[in-house]
């Protein structure tokens, strides 16, 4: 399973005078690939979804810094790492 190519943002939309807005995190201007609606944690949550794909590349590329390092406390934290990396790649 691939993820939407593209830098991931958020855009917050205001409707009329109301403060009440969602969040989008978009790959690019013309599409959605998620919106959060507004409660107490819509922003934070939004933010997070959006730096799920630079997490996913920077996480792939501690699993292969750990494998360089052969003790039991670097192959448990490889072994978490590919489980996530796995998951979020849904395998």
């Amino acid at each position: 399973m691939k993820h939407t190519k593209g830098k991931w943002d958020v855009a917050k939309i205001i409707s009329g005078d109301a403060v009440v807005y969602h969040s989008l995190i978009r790959a690019d201007k013309k599409r959605s690939i998620a919106t959060i609606l507004q409660n107490s944690n819509a922003e934070a949550n939004a933010n997070l979804i959006a730096s799920a794909p630079k997490m996913l590349a920077e996480l792939k590329m501690v699993a292969i810094g750990l494998k360089q390092i052969d003790t039991a406390w670097a192959r448990e934290r490889v072994g978490y790492a590919e489980e996530a990396i796995a998951k979020a790649e849904g395998k």
